[in-house]
């Protein structure tokens, strides 16, 4: 009877072998560490550049410049998401108003798109005077001065809570 053969496995020395392709659950235990720790950074940071362009909108941001350099005018489309009371939605729907069309690849205009929320919510409408809705999928702007709404002071009074 003869032995079995015995081949020697070394374990690999290559950064890319033992690091990036590895078969060892310890390697990809760390891999995923690093993996969701950089995810995390990558998120905040983005967090924190959006809040930025929120605060200063004018404000140019080298590398943002570069890989849109023309906005809405380069064809990214904006739809805000709206939940809360009808003033952020008279907010919203006053941006909109002023934002050009958006066109893409197809020439076909495409004009803004609020998300309306329908969700039941008891002070939305109710803080208006005269609520905001849609009429066969369109949202009309207000016209008033301002955001073109009128605030129910007494309405208000009712919803507020006592410090």
């Amino acid at each position: 009877m003869s032995s079995p053969v015995v081949h020697p496995h070394h374990a690999p020395t290559g950064f890319i072998r033992r690091y990036i392709f590895s078969l060892d659950h310890k390697v990809i235990g760390i891999q995923y560490y690093f993996l969701a720790l950089f995810s995390v950074f990558l998120g905040m940071s983005k967090t924190e550049l959006m809040r930025y362009h929120l605060i200063y909108p004018d404000a140019k941001v080298g590398w943002f410049e570069k890989l849109w350099p023309t906005g809405a005018a380069g064809g990214i489309r904006y739809n805000p998401h709206v939940w809360g009371t009808g003033i952020a939605i008279a907010a919203s729907l006053q941006l909109l108003a002023v934002l050009p069309s958006h066109t893409p690849t197809s020439l076909s205009p495409l004009d803004p798109m609020l998300e309306f929320d329908r969700t039941e919510h008891p002070i939305r409408q109710a803080i208006l005077k005269e609520p905001i809705e849609h009429a066969s999928g369109v949202v009309r702007v207000p016209e008033g001065p301002g955001l073109g709404i009128e605030i129910d002071r007494e309405a208000l009074a009712r919803f507020a809570v006592e410090a």
